[in-house]
């Protein structure tokens, strides 16, 4: 188990560093064998074979896993920090750097400010030559769970530092709103969230003064936390999956993103040292 961290405060980012970096003690041998208690709820014929009919959910072909944008995208793995012992995952994606992952900080830390550990990425998730990576170091805004209610997801985003670099070309940033969405990650819902799916949507609107993105009909629900939302035109990232609400699984609602991201890019990329 990696638990050794340095845990630091860098203006108005919160960052832990890993202190074991060398060594990567969590293979893909290791994820099967636990398979059963990551997915176990899911594990119906009808989740394993295809997903809920007409949904909008819809598979990635296997030949598409290693063409852009797919070939950033990839699945993390944690332990709970609040339940030692209950492994978590979550959709993540490189971002501005081949070393830096984009995913939702509460994939990270909770709302209470306890950090999660034993991270560990795999890309392409559920394909043939899958590489698993250790993190260095991870950086979330100084705000994400120092404020109540709404608020704090406004900060619900992270960046980690992988501890080598991807041979894929990394997502990039985009601030104008786009005419229609592509959302892609892991859905605990859909092949027991062993495969990588997307649904697009032209039904979305900007909230709260353009601080949020609310998407009306995004089925994806556990699992897909952290998935970027792209521009369908360019590719590039708008926002992230961050949240839905209760009782209404189809409204998900993620930040929007902005330069104060590549601030945590950059300091992630750093090593999460000046």
């Amino acid at each position: 188990m990696i638990v050794s961290v340095e845990c630091l405060s860098h203006d108005h980012l919160l960052a832990v560093k890993f202190a074991d970096k060398s060594q990567l003690r969590t293979t893909l041998k290791w994820i099967n064998s636990k398979s059963d208690l990551i997915y176990g709820r899911y594990l119906h014929p009808e989740h394993r074979e295809k997903t809920r009919e007409g949904d909008g959910v819809q598979w990635v072909d296997d030949k598409l896993l290693l063409s852009k944008p797919y070939h950033a995208l990839g699945k993390l793995f944690y332990t709970h920090g609040e339940e030692p012992g209950r492994i978590g995952s979550c959709t993540a994606s490189l971002l501005g750097e081949r070393d830096t992952l984009l995913t939702a900080a509460h994939c990270v830390m909770s709302e209470e400010g306890v950090w999660n550990t034993d991270f560990f990425f795999v890309s392409p998730y559920g394909a043939e030559g899958s590489q698993v990576y250790s993190i260095n170091c991870i950086v979330v805004p100084r705000k994400w769970g120092a404020l109540l209610g709404a608020k704090t997801l406004e900060y619900d985003y992270a960046v980690l530092q992988l501890n080598r670099a991807a041979p894929h070309r990394p997502l990039e940033l985009q601030s104008s709103m786009p005419r229609q969405i592509q959302v892609i990650g892991f859905s605990d819902l859909s092949y027991s969230g062993k495969h990588l799916v997307e649904i697009k949507a032209r039904d979305y609107d900007v909230i709260d003064a353009g601080l949020f993105l609310r998407m009306k009909n995004n089925s994806m629900g556990e699992g897909s936390s952290g998935s970027p939302w792209l521009d369908t035109e360019s590719g590039k990232v708008v926002s992230l999956s961050s949240h839905y609400h209760e009782g209404r699984k189809l409204r998900m609602e993620g930040p929007k993103l902005g330069p104060r991201l590549m601030l945590l890019v950059d300091y992630a990329h750093q090593g999460c040292s000046d």
